[in-house]
């Protein structure tokens, strides 16, 4: 059966670069890694991948997941699984804790070398700041006994990542996120029409024309928000797709 690889020997592990690249031992808990945020980023307001250390300072301030928006980030580390180990990832609980969902594989086979890669979906109604240096995932590596490695050492090691992928980047530059925000305010302008619709017909103060007018505004408004939410659908499962793909080509 595998064994975890923890304490003393994760530490060692780490610091000889055996199975991370780039890595710090400060990261290591008791039977955990925690893989950081590197400096590169595909987000659609940019269109390819940025380094937030090559923006100008007023601008790396502004580099935020925005609600409803679906960033891509690499680790700043590099994997290099040998072909008797594997690993298993988990979302960091802080960054759940702020209303981001991590998509992507959460399983690392034997023999691969490369970073990992990863979408951050905001589902909350607030940005999030991207950080580099700041927790990403949480890894447990696990060593394969001697009569389990045979089988593994007989298929090809998971291509490798080391950049956002081309495929990626095409999609990311047609993806146009809508927030929540943009519902919210259209929520808001319905039920304030709403409220005015039925003040008015009580008090007579408007005329039958005026009334239908607000009417085929809010009618207007409503099928706007409809079309919002079906484009928000529309490009979260594009996003999804596509990085399911990429994880297949792995």
């Amino acid at each position: 059966m595998a064994k975890i690889l923890a304490g003393d020997l994760l530490k060692k592990a780490v610091e000889e670069g055996r199975i991370i690249q780039n890595g710090d031992v400060s990261n290591c808990g008791a039977i955990k890694y925690d893989f950081t945020l590197s400096d590169e980023f595909l987000k659609a307001d940019y269109g390819v991948p940025t380094k937030i250390s090559e923006l100008e300072p007023e601008k790396r301030a502004s580099v935020i997941i925005a609600p409803n928006e679906v960033v891509y980030v690499l680790s700043k580390e590099t994997v290099c699984m040998p072909k008797n180990m594997f690993m298993h990832l988990s979302a960091n609980r802080g960054m759940s804790e702020y209303g981001v969902l991590t998509l992507g594989g959460f399983a690392v086979d034997p023999g691969y070398n490369g970073r990992l890669m990863f979408g951050l979906y905001n589902y909350s109604s607030t940005p999030f700041k991207l950080i580099p240096g700041k927790k990403l995932v949480g890894a447990v590596f696990y060593e394969l006994e001697e009569d389990e490695v045979d089988g593994v050492e007989d298929y090809d090691p998971p291509k490798s990542i080391n950049d956002f992928p081309p495929r990626l980047i095409s999609i990311i530059s047609q993806y146009s996120p809508k927030g929540l925000s943009t519902l919210e305010d259209a929520v808001k302008a319905i039920t304030i029409q709403l409220e005015h619709i039925k003040k008015d017909m009580n008090s007579h103060e408007y005329s039958i024309d005026e009334i239908r007018r607000l009417l085929r505004q809010t009618r207007e408004d409503m099928d706007e928000n409809n079309r919002t939410v079906k484009m928000l659908t529309e490009s979260v499962q594009i996003l999804m797709d596509g990085l399911k793909d990429e994880y297949e080509l792995k």
